[in-house]
């Protein structure tokens, strides 16, 4: 069975290892945890070529990118999320956003959360 993975920003390291072991069993394969932390200026792909690293920085908003993950995967993914821990933007990767900038990724997913979230009020 191919493992899935995550590209995840704005985590420490005790919260990544927390998402890893919750998806893992919620999707039942390994869980690849991809860190984006001090590649703010990298692309997506670049960050993705790189590879698994072990630095991992908290900040304010984060997100999580579903790698091979399928749409039940994601869904079980997302329902299995550790309580007590700040909810990322969560997201997917496409053709568009892997020629994007960690920094340019995270500001169009809080553009869009924002947008969403007054349309709802």
């Amino acid at each position: 069975m191919e493992p899935a993975g995550c590209m995840i920003y704005g985590f420490n390291q005790n919260s990544a290892e927390q998402v890893k072991a919750a998806f893992e069993l919620a999707v039942d394969r390994e869980v690849i945890i991809i860190s984006a932390s001090a590649m703010e200026e990298k692309t997506v792909s670049d960050v993705l070529d790189a590879g698994p690293r072990d630095l991992f920085e908290e900040k304010d908003q984060g997100f999580l990118m579903f790698l091979g993950f399928d749409q039940e995967m994601v869904q079980s993914a997302m329902k299995a999320f550790p309580d007590g821990l700040s909810r990322p933007i969560f997201c997917g990767l496409t053709e568009n956003n892997s020629t994007w900038t960690i920094a340019f990724l995270l500001e169009h997913l809080i553009e869009e959360k924002t947008h969403w979230e007054k349309k709802k009020s």
